[in-house]
């Protein structure tokens, strides 16, 4: 048997992007369409209907902008749930970053321009991350499975590590049974990398899940 269950506020994701020091100012974005989170739940032929129970959710934001030898700004913030609306954004003179969280929006960006500094070390750079996690409660065995639509830009500069962006995405999901002692673990990440021949932009939905024998906890995260 098999259920289908849409979520507004999901299991865990984080997302990130950075850019640093780029050419006139390039951008890096991250994205899930958290509107658009599914859980599948799949059980044994003939068994009871599978069910879960989620607790502990979580939801950080975190981002920091910084300008070469003129100023910092970072900001973190977590809530208890994944219902707290925030758009957090990091803002100095050369570099910014937002990182924007709803019971339905998830996304992130950065973005950052060449640094004035003499020193070639001194970059202008901007980060920005989001995460939400959560437990699931299970109690038979059955199959747990992941669904989410996914977007992610660069537009950095071909090898050149000064103006370099970067943007990931990753699910991960881990089981703890009950009685015994084996954990089972799956993942699945996307990412792009301006330094690297590629593409400048990623979009798709991103499964990812777990089969499992019996009662325990399985912990979810989307990370980057």
């Amino acid at each position: 048997m098999r259920t289908v269950r849409s979520l507004s506020l999901a299991t865990s994701i984080a997302l990130s992007v950075c850019a640093a020091s780029p050419a006139a100012a390039v951008v890096a974005t991250a994205s899930l369409d958290w509107s658009n989170l599914q859980i599948f739940t799949l059980g044994i032929p003939g068994g009871p209907t599978p069910s879960y129970t989620l607790t502990q959710p979580l939801t950080s934001w975190s981002t920091n902008a910084s300008t070469a030898n003129d100023s910092t700004d970072s900001r973190t913030h977590s809530a208890f749930n994944w219902t707290t609306g925030l758009n957090i954004t990091s803002d100095t003179p050369h570099a910014s970053a937002g990182a924007l969280a709803s019971s339905v929006d998830f996304s992130t960006n950065a973005s950052a321009s060449d640094s004035s500094s003499p020193n070639p070390v001194l970059t202008n750079t901007a980060n920005g991350s989001l995460s939400r996690t959560a437990s699931l409660l299970l109690n038979q065995p059955m199959a747990v499975i992941f669904s989410v639509p996914y977007s992610i830009s660069v537009d950095g500069a071909l090898f050149d590590f000064n103006r370099h962006t970067t943007a990931s995405v990753q699910g991960t999901a881990t089981f703890f049974p009950t009685i015994c002692c084996v954990t089972d673990t799956s993942s699945r990440s996307f990412g792009l990398d301006s330094f690297s021949q590629g593409p400048s932009a990623l979009n798709g939905t991103m499964f990812f899940g777990l089969v499992v024998d019996g009662d325990g906890v399985l912990n979810v995260s989307f990370s980057a």
